[in-house]
């Protein structure tokens, strides 16, 4: 099996791995169409997950993990960044009944500061949480973001 934590690509490897991506998920996807994302749905997250696991992880998530994943992104903004990603009984379920969901991370720069945080929703530009000890908004650990509307070519 894949050692996920020592699994490791130079710069220049990542950058063709997602170079590859990008070539797949526009010819796969029925929304995105070049590099430029305006429109996602919840089952493009799940075909980039895919190609990602392929082109990343040589296909350990597809072939070990008996489980489900949850992919989606939320249409309205609530007081909680995300949810709980994975179970906290995990070593109780059952491989075949457990769900893990999935967020996605991005970055961007904001006044000149490069930022990273949790992709939430995307309309005409992104909603991004960024972790902040002094945000208005928390999750269930109490970690606390702030929100930053995001235009879509601002993403690195």
């Amino acid at each position: 099996m894949l050692d996920l934590i020592k699994n490791k690509n130079s710069k220049k490897e990542a950058a063709k791995r997602r170079g590859g991506i990008t070539r797949k998920i526009t010819e796969l996807s029925p929304n995105i169409k070049n590099s430029t994302i305006t429109t996602i749905s919840n089952s493009d997250l799940k075909l980039l997950f895919e190609l990602y696991d392929r082109c990343f992880f040589k296909n350990v998530f597809r072939d070990s993990f008996k489980g489900k994943f949850k992919f989606s992104l939320s249409r309205r903004m609530t007081k909680s960044a995300g949810k709980t990603i994975c179970p906290k009984n995990i070593d109780k379920i059952n491989p075949e009944e457990l769900v893990i969901e999935i967020r996605i991370g991005v970055d961007f720069t904001f006044e000149g500061k490069k930022m990273s945080g949790i992709l939430y929703n995307i309309n005409k530009r992104a909603t991004v949480m960024v972790r902040d000890k002094n945000g208005q908004y928390s999750d269930k650990k109490g970690t606390r973001y702030t929100k930053y509307y995001v235009p879509l070519s601002q993403f690195d």
